[in-house]
């Protein structure tokens, strides 16, 4: 057994290249054919109709529906997330950034900015400003009105995530 966990690669196919999946005793397996990469299944994703009337703007408020095979620390569920990225066409996808109520303390408050308004009109949010994620805008819903963060707080989020990213020598 190697360090990790890691217990054997196995290879699956018989291509030129082969297919080679990392078997492991930490992490569950993708049992659904759909979403397992090595299942063979090489057919294009559906497409759904669009929840939103019009292409997102940057600093808005949208509703996500990440999915649901996630494998930790990736987002999941249903969550507000902001709108990142400014140039976005209703039917193609936007560069976003999730929010969590659940409280940024220790390392990943240096990472995570405290939003001025609620999403949900009860409890505190935080943008998770190291977890930028593209999604297509089918994923997306509106509330019953859009907010949109004020730019003097977006700049501080941008701030936060530039901090994140690597520096050029």
């Amino acid at each position: 057994m190697v360090s990790g966990g890691v217990r054997r690669i196995a290879h699956q196919g018989n291509s030129t290249y082969g297919r080679y999946s990392l078997v492991s005793d930490h992490a569950p397996a993708l049992n659904s054919s759909s979403t397992n990469p090595d299942s063979g299944n090489d057919s294009k994703p559906r497409r759904v109709p669009m929840r939103i009337k019009a292409a997102p703007k940057i600093r808005q408020i949208y509703w996500c529906q990440f999915w649901k095979e996630a494998l930790l620390p990736e987002m999941w569920k249903e969550r507000p997330v902001v709108i990142f990225s400014y140039r976005n066409t209703l039917s193609g996808h936007s560069l976003v950034l999730p929010t969590s109520t659940d409280p940024q303390e220790g390392e990943r408050a240096r990472w995570a900015h405290p939003l001025s308004l609620s999403v949900d009109g009860q409890r505190k949010s935080w943008v998770i400003c190291n977890h930028f994620y593209t999604v297509s805008n089918a994923r997306l819903s509106p509330s019953k009105r859009i907010p949109r963060i004020p730019d003097a707080e977006f700049q501080q989020i941008l701030k936060i995530c530039a901090d994140w990213l690597p520096r050029l020598p």
